[in-house]
Parts: C-alpha cells; structure tokens; sequence
C-alpha cells in the first residue's frame, strides 16, 4: 500500500507573519525605551520596551488565531481608541512607570511612549503595524531635541533598518493582492498555479518578480538604503555640522527643567569636597566623554581645592568674594601674565549631558552657555549639551619666584601647611635644597616624590588612621595621581609656596593634528603653583613615575574597544575604495555592457516613442500612467505600438532582435507623423 505524500502547505505571501512581528517589535521597542533613557530613569525605559514586546506578541497571537476573520477589520479603531487613552488616561497610565515616570514638562514623551506600548497589542494589519513608525518617529525626534540620551541616534538608525525591511515586505504584499483581485493569473500566458487560493502561490511571487514589477524594491534594497544612510551620517554629519556652525550656532534647544534638574545629580560637577587615596582606580572605563581640539596637550581643569583636610581636599569658592587669587584665579592669573603671552584657540565638545566642561590654562573668550568658575573650571549655566570654543592665554615668561605674599579672601589657604606631617615637611626641605629659585625648588619636589613612588592604579586603599601624603610616599609606596598630587601641594607648601590641588583631564589620545580624544580613564589630578608674573604653574609629580604593569596611568578594566585599534581607520578608508571601485565597475558596466540585450536596446526605442506621443500630446506621461493608457490617449497606430512596447518591456519572454528593429522603424515612422 502506497502512503500518499503529505501536502505541503503554501505559505501565504500575502499576510503578515513572525518575521514582521519581530521587526516591528524591535524598531518600536527601541523608540520606547529611547524615551525612558531620554529623561534619566533605566526602570522607566525597561518597563516601556517589555511592554511593546508583549504587545507585540500578543498581536501576532491575535493575527494567528483568527486569522482573516472580519474580527481583524476593527483593528484600526481599536488602535485610534488606543492613541486617545494614552491622551487622555496619560495621568493614571504614568502612575504605573516606576521611578515617578515622566514629568509635565516631558508629557509629551510619554504619551508617545504610551502610544507605542498600547499600540503595539493592535497592530493585526499591514496598516496598524506600519503606523507604529509615526509615534516612534515623533519621540525619536522629541529625544534629539532633548539631547539627554547620547546613544539616541544609533538606536534611531536600527529602528529605521527595522522600519525599512517591513515596509518593502507590506509593499510586497500589496503588490500580491492586487494582482489576485486584478485577475492576474486568468491571462492567457499566466503560469499553471492554484486558482482557489492563487495568494498562496510562490509562483505567483516568482511571476510578478519576472514581469511587470521586476524592478520594484525588495527588503535586501530596503535594508541596504538603510545601512547606506548610516554610513553616510557617519562619515558626513561632521562636515555638515561644522559647515552649518556659523547659522545653527545661534540656536540653542534645551532639555527640559525636570530632565536637567534629574541629570544634573548623575553629572559631572564640581563637589565641596574631595577624598584622596579611596583604593583601586582602575575602574574608569575608555567610554569618551570629551572631544577636544589644542594647540598641543593640555592639563583641563575642572576643579581645584585649597583646604587641605587630612583625608582630602575641600573648597567653598561659593562663599568667597571674586576678588584675589582664589575669588577669581582666572582673572589674578590673566593680570599676572599681562601683554607678556601668547594665545591660543581650543574647543571642547562633550560627548553626553554635562553640567561641567574642562578648561585649559586661562581662557578669556568663552561660548555664552557657560561660565568660569573662580578655580578655573567650567559650568554650563543652563544645563545643555555645548560646542565649546575660545580663546586662551598664557605667559611667554619663565617662572622664576612665586609672590612675597598673595592678597585677598582665603589666599592664606594656599600657604597652608599646619597639616603636613614631619615626614613629608622633612622630605620636601631636603629635596629643596640647593635650589636656584623656586621654580627649581618645586621642581625638585617633584623629581623626588617621582623616584620615592610607583604609580599604580590598583594601588589599595589608605589606611583611614593614616594621613594620605604620609603613607604614600613612606608606607605603601604606590598610588594613584591624587596621592602625588595631595604629596607635591603638601610639600610645596612646606618650603613655602602657595599651591592648590586641581583635578581635571590630560588627554592620552590624539591623531597627531590637534584633535584629542578624553576618555574617562584620562582623570587626573596635578598641583598648581602661583608664580609672580606667569599665574598659575603645573607641576605633576607622576611624570618620570615608574609604572607598575598593569596599573599604568589611563588604563582601564575594560578592555579596549577594536574599533580604537590603529588599523581600523586604514581598513575602513581601504574597504570605503574598495566599495566605490566596484560600484563604479557595477555602474559603468550595467550602463555600457559588451554585448547589450535586445530588451536593453527597447528602453532605447521607447524613449523616442514616448517623445512621439508626448509631442502630440502637449504632456508627459503621469507617474501613475500605463504605456497603453499613455497611447489611447492619442489613438491611432500609437495605442498598438504601445502595447507592442508594453510586451517588450516587460512580458516574460525576451524579444528577438528583429522585433526590436521593427518597433524602431515603426518609432521613426510615427515620429515623421
């Protein structure tokens, strides 16, 4: 007895299936959690993206159970009714977000939010899933006018990747059921294919592919548009920026107050207080947080501290007058240096939300959105994302003497030394001695305290009976730059010389061309000395530090990235040749090939015909415009050398050379009419 083979069930090209479903669930998953990470709260965006894919789950559960039931028509005013409760229950729809969820004043933001994540359980058509893309395009554009959340762009370009591949698949399948519904497969040379359910024919796909809409798109060229765009984002979106500088610089978009006012406890500024010696360092990763142009590297600062307490720093710059060398040190620093200097230009972009932005030396002309502290620093006055550019100045003199005595408001701080131990005042008058002046005489410290100790990143921690500088250079003997730094302005202190402790950035990464890179692990702290006609001297005791392997100054825990390796940038520039090479090869020869085909020399043809006709016509033909429609329009010979040229163009079978010859002729002949 023969065991008849199963039948093979043909799946339906023209309805939604699993792979829509994931596409359209990630790219709406992605706007959704943007919106969460836009104002702060990681809770919120995990909530709001698990939600969009349970939503769009249970859709596709929907979709496969009941199928193409009237029941799946109603899926558009359930949507819209949808869209109106996140409106208007967006009060009690917010009370389920953990985290407080969003504020009034980034409403909005969560209504979108809340638009996506109800939508998503409705999405049982071409149309409701694809009308996702609106509330998601909306918040990813809402999010970039925040400009809170710095890996906003890069999601946005994979829910357009998302987006694009199920917008050529629902095109596909439109394309599927307009031809069942126009009678396609009841011509007369259609392919042998099921009559009942032809939707479910992959030879009616095939055929489609073959004949009329052979050129049309598919999800390989969506998704290849797509990936094009990034690349060229990439590569271009810097040119366009700096070309738009002089228009754009004006325009300032601002987060709003509640966001600002969340991030601004997360963001980098300045605290009254600093603890030294607090154990291993090495967790500060490579993630960038500054770009900067200078003339060369720079010490950035971002703070500096007077009062030494005996296990850190502290300052209050709040409570001083603006006046004398720490009211104001910029300006005492700019008055001390005089016409005796040179300038130089710099810019500083943040890479994320910042309130604080790192300075060099003594700036004098600054963007408006920020303002220098009195240690030096910078503070953003309004909480954004700044493009910083200025000016800076610093003395042609060499530093020789430091002041008899400073004046003004807490400039005795700076002499301070009530608090160096014996050890270290002892260690810091014996490396002093023979000095020239006093610039030789810190420089001497420095020398010593870099042969005393190693720097080691993973250096333990400061026993907490123990002061800092003490323990560092006589007990554990490594440490990390905010040990030399405390040691260097202790001891400077103790042969008196005013000095501070400044925190801040020495850049470790640039291309050779001004441009530098400031990751997290370039921190770093160093002593500044106030010198008599110069301002404000570095003086940074780890230099000549031998290293311990593995604790080395801008390491990190993690690893480094690959894209940060030296032959990436080579790789990229050779494969971008190779790419526009073969596109060109690609191009040149589809344009000009060896041995051109018969329906290549048709096109050619009909674009005289079409001259013919428009001639006649007084117009050319619509978008919309079949070849026939186009040729009844004037009658005649011109309605059968249409549909001859329809057969040619896009009939499955390939014309002969003959027949390519007489609708040339025939062309020429009406062209003379």
């Amino acid at each position: 007895m023969t065991v008849p083979a199963p039948r093979r069930v043909a799946r339906d090209q023209s309805r939604l299936n699993l792979i829509d479903y994931v596409l359209m669930g990630i790219g709406a998953s992605l706007a959704a959690y943007t919106a969460g990470m836009s104002i702060g709260r990681d809770d919120t965006a995990q909530f709001l993206a698990t939600g969009v894919v349970a939503g769009t789950a249970l859709s596709y559960l929907v979709r496969t159970l009941l199928g193409n039931t009237a029941v799946m028509k109603v899926d558009g005013i359930l949507y819209a009714a949808a869209f109106a409760c996140a409106i208007v229950g967006f009060p009690t729809l917010n009370g389920f977000l953990p985290e407080e969820g969003f504020a009034r004043d980034v409403m909005m933001a969560g209504i979108l939010a809340w638009m996506i994540v109800l939508g998503s359980a409705l999405t049982w058509r071409d149309g409701t899933l694809l009308f996702q893309a609106i509330p998601s395009v909306a918040l990813f554009g809402l999010v970039g006018c925040y400009d809170t959340f710095a890996a906003a762009p890069y999601l946005f370009f994979g829910f357009l990747v998302c987006l694009a591949i199920v917008l050529a698949r629902a095109n596909r399948r439109e394309m599927m059921r307009q031809a069942v519904e126009s009678g396609y497969f009841n011509r007369a040379d259609a392919p042998s294919t099921p009559q009942e359910f032809p939707e479910q024919s992959p030879e009616l796909y095939e055929d489609i592919r073959r004949g009329p809409w052979r050129w049309l798109a598919g999800p390989e060229w969506a998704l290849a548009s797509a990936l094009v765009i990034v690349l060229l984002s990439r590569i271009g979106a810097p040119a366009l920026q700096e070309a738009a500088k002089p228009i754009t610089g004006a325009v300032r978009i601002m987060a709003p107050r509640s966001v600002r006012d969340r991030l601004r406890d997360t963001a980098q500024s300045q605290p009254t207080s600093y603890t030294v010696g607090r154990g291993p360092n090495g967790s500060l990763s490579d993630r960038v947080v500054y770009n900067a142009d200078l003339d060369r590297p720079r010490y950035l600062r971002t703070a500096a501290y007077e009062v030494y307490t005996g296990r850190g720093w502290s300052t209050n710059v709040q409570s001083i007058p603006r006046e004398g060398p720490i009211g104001d040190s910029v300006g005492w620093a700019t008055k001390q240096i005089g016409d005796q200097s040179h300038s130089a230009k710099f810019l500083i972009r943040p890479q994320s939300f910042t309130l604080q932005i790192p300075l060099p030396a003594e700036p004098v002309r600054h963007d408006r959105s920020l303002f220098v502290r009195p240690d030096g620093g910078g503070n953003v006055q309004q909480g954004s994302r700044p493009i910083l550019s200025g000016t800076l100045i610093e003395s042609t003199r060499n530093p020789r003497r430091v002041p008899a005595r400073l004046e003004g408001p807490g400039a005795d701080s700076l002499y301070d030394d009530s608090r160096v131990t014996s050890r270290v005042r002892e260690f810091a008058l014996n490396a002093a001695k023979g000095s020239l002046d006093d610039y030789d005489k810190a420089s001497r410290i420095a020398s010593a305290i870099a042969s005393q100790v190693k720097y080691n990143l993973n250096a333990a921690a400061v026993p907490a009976d123990q002061d800092p500088a003490d323990w560092f250079l006589f007990g554990g003997k490594e440490g990390y730059c905010d040990l030399f730094a405390t040691s260097m302005t202790l001891s400077a202190r103790a042969v008196g010389l005013p000095a501070r402790y400044v925190i801040g950035y020495l850049p470790e990464m640039g291309d050779g061309q001004g441009h530098y890179v400031l990751r997290e692990a370039d921190y770093h702290a160093w002593c500044e000395i106030a010198f008599e006609g110069v301002g404000w001297v570095v003086f940074d005791a780890t230099e000549g530090a031998e290293q311990v392997e593995g604790g080395e100054r801008g390491s990190s825990d993690a690893e480094r990235p690959w894209y940060t390796a030296t032959w990436v940038v080579p790789a990229i520039r050779g494969g971008l040749a190779v790419f526009a090479l073969g596109l060109g090869y690609v191009v040149l020869r589809g344009r000009r090939p060896t041995v051109r085909a018969p329906r290549w020399e048709v096109h050619r043809a009909y674009v005289g015909y079409e001259r013919a006709v428009r001639r006649t016509l007084g117009r050319r033909r619509h978008p919309g415009e079949t070849v026939e429609a186009y040729a009844l329009a004037v009658g005649g010979e011109a309605v059968g050398l249409g549909r001859r040229f329809e057969r040619a163009l896009y009939g499955p079978v390939e014309p002969t050379e003959p027949e390519v010859r007489a609708l040339r002729d025939e062309t020429k002949g009406l062209k003379k009419k």
